[in-house]
């Protein structure tokens, strides 16, 4: 079996006062890829040490939509080495990732950015030069990873990292979620990934020198990596606890702003700012912050712009609502529904009682004139029926039965899941839906979104994430592919409310084939992203950025209002031509709509390379002097920040270096993901329906071989009923209860 592995915005005041909430951390184990804790450990010791956490914050400035977050760390090293450290964090999926600054012995050294291959270069040097360095990299579009170079013995660092990103709005409802914890993915066909040192850390010649590497645990060599690195076994607490404070600027329903996996505490401190903690203090980072709020009833926008100069270019952002559910048509074409439920190792525990929980609630809304199915997957993936059927009593009481039977272990084998959800395409008469529940932890991200792209067809797909640290990248960039939408389930007290409102969208016909048109004159001077626009279904916003140069005649002359009063949204719904004229009179300026226009202009270059197969070196020309331009961390770019003041380690010193371990998501089983030697767990005991067991595709979707008949469980239940037997006889007869030894 394969294994798991998966500038300051803030008012200097606010700041001042957020920080008091900052407190001290304890010393515990790391999860994938998510601390920002450094592990370090001597070379020649089995003691570990981590760096105690002296302050890590989280500051997140909500303005008009947009989110401006800053992360900082503090570290301190207790050893008396010099040490480096590297650590893998999340960020969310679409996060223009555009400043790194670091503090060491009170000198401040601003990041730059530069080429991959450069940064790397240049981070090396300083290293091996024995300065203070620190390298930001992305690993993914929502992972990075930082490299923390010659941090003094007793010295403390202070590593910030800044991002812009947008925020969801969505039925009616704000929300924004930053990732605290990645999870260990699953790599197909290699039982032990191994993860070799960053290539910052190899001399071109590809000789370490002065430099000591720990050699793998005992714990590591036994399992518990994955292609991130270590991850931390259970048991000993959490490593890198945080402290987030929010600042919500507009006027805000108060009683509507909630967190759904964390205690909040609110506080006005004007009509038009709101700030928000964390009623307990510092966390553990074992499982995503998510807020919702509600703006007030006479603040709720319909269509919203949003705009920056930046390097003589305008930059939008705009923000359309669809009209309310009132005004949407009726669709009562028959439809098949495909639910397609991850019940791998990683889901075991809560996030698969959420997935099953929620495929139960999807279940019980069919009508009797649509058809169904169920497929799980681990390793394998399996259908209960070998085609969709009708959605009568009997069916689905029969599903519900083996949903009731189904437990998690395994890897999660998403290609194989849906190849086998896209093996039939939608009848001409019915509409297909599918529904991904999954957590999303698996590296074959690009495996699984080539193979949607190219089978898809007449299908539309919807994921649904669930679990403490669902993969958002893959969950978004599916559904935008599957012409469908996402949807997050943070616990079991959201599945009712998130499946209703995911129901309300599959229950009602999308517009598709959008087209967004505004003043003539202008359409041969933007460029727009996403290249092309997703369906737009009931309660789903559509966003797009747009770029237009200044230098064009007719922006020449003009304020910060190119667009006109009016854009037309147009599309087909229902087979006929819809349009709305929405008013974007109201053009606000904001700071960072830029970095998200060249971080979405990057992410559709990338498509370009993922589904197109164009040639990397001709894209990778064409997204590198955009992010240089822009300033920000991709795939071919780095931040990379030397102290070039000083040269902190003595040459006669040597570095000695060190992965994170990674603390492991809240729910998730550390024993189905790597302990072998743990038994696996007996089904539900209730009795299985004999006509159930004759169905070979149910048999193998819960688990059983496809040979599996009902005499283990015909011998457990007759074992029980003799020991009854033999309790009832006994008392008849005799007038009392067998000894024990009479029993046994």
């Amino acid at each position: 079996m394969a294994l798991l592995v998966g500038r300051f915005f803030l008012v200097p005041g606010l700041l001042v006062a957020a920080h008091l909430f900052v407190g001290v951390g304890n010393a515990a184990p790391g999860v994938k890829a998510i601390h920002a804790g450094l592990f370090l450990r001597q070379t020649n010791a089995e003691t570990a040490y981590v760096a105690p956490v002296l302050a890590s914050d989280v500051f997140i400035e909500v303005i008009a939509g947009i989110a401006k977050v800053t992360v900082r760390q503090r570290f301190r090293n207790p050893s008396k080495l010099w040490l480096e450290g590297v650590y893998v964090f999340p960020l969310p999926e679409k996060s223009a990732v555009d400043r790194l600054r670091l503090e060491v012995g009170g000198r401040l050294i601003e990041g730059e950015i530069q080429e991959r291959e450069v940064a790397e270069k240049t981070f090396r040097e300083a290293a091996k030069a024995g300065r203070s360095a620190a390298l930001l990299s992305s690993k993914r579009p929502n992972v990075f990873s930082t490299a923390v170079a010659n941090i003094a013995p007793g010295d403390e660092i202070l590593v910030e990292i800044r991002y812009q990103d947008q925020v969801l709005l969505r039925d009616g409802s704000y929300s924004y979620r930053f990732p605290l914890v990645v999870a260990p993915y699953y790599t197909p066909n290699d039982p032990k990934p191994t993860v070799s040192a960053p290539s910052p850390f190899v001399d071109q010649d590809g000789v370490n020198r002065n430099v000591k590497f720990l050699a793998p645990s005992e714990e590591e060599l036994s399992g518990g990596r994955d292609m991130f690195g270590p991850v931390r076994k259970p048991g000993t607490g959490f490593l890198n606890p945080v402290s987030i404070a929010i600042f919500l600027h507009g006027r805000n329903a108060k009683a509507s702003v909630k967190s759904s996996n964390h205690a909040i505490d609110i506080q006005d401190l004007d009509s038009d700012l709101t700030l928000i903690t964390l009623s307990e203090g510092p966390i553990p980072t074992d499982r995503d912050f998510v807020l919702s709020w509600k703006p007030t009833a006479e603040s709720s926008p319909t269509a919203s712009v949003f705009a920056e100069e930046w390097d003589g270019s305008r930059h939008f952002l705009v923000t359309v609502t669809p009209p309310d559910a009132g005004s949407w048509p009726d669709d009562r074409q028959p439809r098949d529904l495909i639910l397609v439920l991850d019940k791998s190792g990683s889901m075991a525990g809560s996030a698969i009682d959420q997935a099953k929980a929620a495929a139960v609630t999807a279940i019980s809304r069919l009508r009797e004139a649509d058809r169904f199915n169920v497929i799980l997957f681990d390793d394998d993936a399996h259908s209960f029926f070998p085609s969709a059927r009708s959605a009568t009593s009997e069916n689905v009481e029969n599903i519900l039965y083996g949903l009731d039977r189904v437990n998690g272990g395994g890897g999660t084998n998403l290609v194989g899941a849906l190849r086998e959800a896209l093996r039939l395409q939608p009848a001409h008469d019915r509409l297909r839906q599918i529904i991904f529940l999954t957590d999303g932890a698996s590296s074959e991200d690009e495996q699984f979104l080539r193979l949607l792209k190219r089978q898809l067809h007449r299908n539309r797909l919807f994921t649904v994430g669930v679990g403490a640290a669902p993969n958002s990248y893959l969950m978004v960039r599916a559904a935008q592919l599957g012409r469908g939408t996402y949807t997050y389930i943070d616990n079991a007290s959201q599945i009712e409310e998130q499946m209703g409102a995911l129901f309300r969208k599959l229950e009602k016909p999308a517009l598709t084939d959008m087209k967004i048109a505004w003043r003539t004159g202008l359409g041969s001077e933007a460029e727009i992203y996403p290249s092309h626009l997703p369906d737009l279904y009931i309660g789903e916003p559509v966003s797009f950025l747009v770029r237009l140069p200044l230098a064009t005649p007719y922006l020449a002359s003009m304020s910060l209002e190119p667009m006109g009063n009016e854009i037309e949204v147009s599309g087909s719904l229902k087979g006929e031509r819809w349009h709305q004229m929405v008013d974007i009179s109201n053009v606000k300026p904001v700071a960072g709509v830029a970095a998200l226009w060249a971080r979405e202009k990057v992410a559709d270059l990338k498509n370009r390379l993922l589904f197109e197969r164009e040639d990397e070196e001709t894209l990778r020309r064409e997204i590198v002097p955009t992010a240089l331009r822009y300033q920000l961390v991709t795939e071919y770019t780095s931040l990379v920040a030397v102290d070039r003041s000083t040269v902190s380690r003595p040459q006669n010193s040597s570095l000695h270096r060190s992965e994170i371990k990674r603390n492991l998501p809240f729910g998730m089983g550390y024993e189905k993901i790597w302990d072998k030697t743990v038994a696996p767990k007996m089904m539900h005991m209730a009795p299985v329906p004999s006509e159930l067991l004759q169905d070979v595709s149910f048999r193998r979707a819960i688990g059983l071989p496809a040979t599996a008949s009902p005499a283990a469980e015909r011998l457990v239940w007759g074992g029980i009923l003799l020991l009854l037997g033999s309790l009832v006889c006994s008392v008849v007869v005799f007038g009392r209860l067998p000894s024990t030894e009479a029993i046994s």
